[in-house]
């Protein structure tokens, strides 16, 4: 069984979110501490018998802040920028890059429309691009930059996300499902779980096995097998306690 699993309100908690209960640092900013994970779902994915595999909208060097504690509960390989680069053993694979960027080639100009039009009112240190992959900007007002940006490329198919603090524009090629099916082939994976708590998680969500999502994602989310957190609660022990009940089946 292999656990496909977004990062950040998934597993790992900002220090403005942090759940309650006994908490693990995992990541650290600036010399501030930035991100916790639950101790039981630490602990629980340090020991469990299954292959994790982060899938995140974080670049690497945002990932790399993690990279400690992935390592501690045996993450190997993740999938970043929604699944465009793969790391393996804390290096990127850059055939899977060149594959990716020659899969989307056809939007890089809107790709590189989107990051000038985020410079138009963005200071330049909030404005991110991987070429040929991913544009993100740090937006104060992001459902305002997330209209604009999709007014600027309109046509262009590129997939337009936002959450709490950023605006994120990736090519139709690169997502998160289309992230685990490539990784999955490779792997030769037989079943696989994937967890998620947003929008970006939907295409992994219904490219696996068994999707676990909380209930203000599940209308979004086609999939049969799926199970769902509702009410009150940690997401992240209750995906453990999923993953618990899913290798008591035998998967």
């Amino acid at each position: 069984m292999v656990f496909f699993t977004d990062l950040d309100n998934t597993l790992v908690y900002s220090h403005r979110r942090i759940p309650p209960g006994e908490v693990i640092l995992a990541e650290i900013l600036d010399g501030r501490a930035q991100g916790y994970m639950t101790k039981n779902s630490y602990d629980f994915l340090k020991n469990a018998a299954v292959r994790i595999v982060p899938v995140t909208l974080r670049t690497p060097g945002q990932y790399s802040r993690l990279s400690e504690a992935m390592e501690c509960i045996g993450c190997r390989q993740a999938l970043l920028c929604g699944g465009g680069i793969l790391f393996r053993d804390g290096e990127e694979d850059t055939d899977w890059t060149e594959d990716t960027r020659a899969a989307s080639a056809a939007h890089l100009h809107a790709l590189r429309e989107a990051e000038r039009y985020f410079r138009s009112f963005c200071p330049p240190e909030k404005v991110h691009g991987v070429e040929g992959i991913m544009v993100y900007a740090a937006a104060e007002d992001p459902e305002a930059a997330a209209a604009g940006v999709s007014r600027a490329v309109e046509g262009s198919c590129l997939t337009v996300y936002t959450d709490s603090r950023k605006v994120y524009c990736l090519p139709p090629e690169v997502n998160k499902g289309e992230g685990i099916r490539r990784l999955a082939a490779r792997m030769g994976v037989r079943f696989s779980v994937a967890a998620g708590d947003g929008l970006p998680d939907v295409p992994m969500l219904e490219a696996a096995d068994l999707a676990v999502m909380p209930e203000s994602l599940a209308g979004n989310v086609r999939n049969p097998r799926r199970r769902v957190m509702s009410g009150d609660g940690c997401f992240a022990d209750f995906i453990c306690d999923v993953l618990k009940d899913t290798a008591q089946i035998g998967y």
